[in-house]
């Protein structure tokens, strides 16, 4: 099959390589736009690319540009493909890598787009996230037949998953653990909360938040746009980003999910806002960015404490008991779309060969139908359509059944199968 992935994940690397190997959406469009990283892939034999970058994962997804290529070994370069990607060096990335070829990519996408990936299994927010990865590379014009259909495979089996099965009826994610540790962490008369940001994570957070009803809802965005919205959606109090560290100052709880690319509270600006503080209760900070919102350092710091993914990890595998039990029907979904997009990749490798069969064997048809009746001599039209009408009934009882068994043979029997044709018949 003619496709790859490698990537970094929550399974293979901590937070702080992952943070390192992000790609925001805007940097994900302008490296896409550039020539280099195409140059780069083509040389691999890759003619599409699709670049996922969520909080759990960096992975690059590529495929050659016929449907009937195959990839029998992952190519070692793909991994500076990658590091290229996310603008690191490939020592930083090489000992975390996983890699996947053939089936084994499909299914990890469509296992990712499920949800079964997560550190959340069945979380809802990284469907969006491939869907979005797969229209960027598209508009980019870097991804084309193969990957479309992969990624629809994928998407659908997203779906199928939270509808068919009671995965996605269990209304758990990374925001919303994060909120719960939060939380747990804070009086009841003291829930004060601040979301820093406006993007997917955050509006989660801050939709849990208001569920939770707590005493005071504040949102901090850099754009007054996406800001009021969200604020209305939720029924939270706006604030603008230049009064961040005052907003910071007056809360019982941080919850940060923003897309900068590095830390928008740094160890300068805890420090202002301990001073201005001028209480006994800790803050409690809950970051759950990548790359982090919070500088690290900030943990060492009196009277705060801070959360990043890493220590939600914990929290977050305990969830994977309560959705153990669908599991089994959510891969029966994904092994589904994944024979779905093999019967598709199929056809589309057959379809060249097929045609070209029968383009072969209408050429000959033409010439000797044409050879016979000029032998003949003149006869009536009647005549020349029955002649015509019995050579391509002949062509067409001929071709049927090698047609037929071809699109219906196991993957690899068929391109075998297609080879032969090729060569037997000197098709082009």
């Amino acid at each position: 099959m003619p496709l790859l992935c490698v990537g970094v994940s929550h399974h293979t690397a901590p937070l702080a390589v992952r943070e390192q190997v992000a790609v925001a959406r805007g940097r994900t469009i302008e490296m896409l736009a550039t020539s280099r990283l195409r140059d780069a892939a083509r040389e691999l034999g890759l003619r599409e690319v699709v670049l996922l970058s969520t909080c759990n994962r960096t992975e690059l997804y590529g495929a050659a540009g016929n449907p009937g290529s195959r990839f029998t070994a992952f190519p070692t370069e793909a991994q500076g493909l990658l590091a290229q990607a996310c603008a690191v060096s490939p020592s930083v990335i090489a000992p975390h890598l996983f890699t996947a070829v053939g089936h084994g990519a499909v299914r990890h996408l469509c296992l990712v787009a499920a949800g079964l990936d997560s550190q959340v299994p069945g979380e809802a927010e990284v469907l969006g996230q491939v869907a979005e990865a797969h229209r960027t590379a598209s508009h980019a014009g870097v991804s084309g037949p193969i990957l479309g259909a992969a990624f629809r495979s994928a998407v659908r089996a997203g779906r199928r998953v939270r509808s068919e099965t009671g995965i996605g009826r269990l209304p758990s994610s990374v925001a919303s653990e994060g909120v719960r540790a939060l939380l747990e962490r804070l009086p009841q008369k003291a829930r004060s909360i601040l979301v820093v940001g406006t993007g997917q994570m955050a509006r989660a957070a801050a939709q849990v938040l208001a569920a939770k009803r707590v005493r005071q809802l504040r949102v901090v965005g850099r754009s007054d746009g996406p800001l009021h919205q969200l604020c209305r959606n939720v029924g939270a109090e706006p604030v603008p980003w230049h009064h961040l560290q005052r907003a910071v100052a007056e809360a019982d709880g941080v919850i940060t999910a923003t897309a900068a690319p590095h830390p928008v509270i740094p160890l300068s600006l805890m420090a202002s806002v301990l001073d201005l503080r001028g209480r006994s209760a800790p803050l409690i900070l809950v970051d759950i960015a990548v790359p982090r919102d919070v500088e690290p350092g900030v943990a060492s710091l009196g009277n705060v404490e801070l959360l990043d993914l890493d220590q939600l990890k914990p929290r977050l595998a305990d969830n994977v008991a309560a959705r153990r039990r669908d599991v089994p029907a959510a891969e029966a979904i994904v092994s589904e779309e994944v024979t779905h997009f093999e019967s598709w990749r199929r056809g589309a490798a057959l379809k060249p060969v097929l045609a070209g069969l029968h383009s072969r064997a209408e050429m000959v048809r033409r010439q000797e139908v044409e050879r016979a009746l000029r032998r003949i001599g003149p006869v009536d039209e009647q005549v020349r359509q029955q002649v015509v009408a019995l050579s391509r009934s002949l062509v067409g009882k001929l071709l049927d059944s090698p047609s037929r068994r071809l699109r219906l043979a196991d993957p690899a029997e068929a391109g075998r199968w297609a080879d032969a044709i090729e060569q037997l018949f000197d098709l082009e």
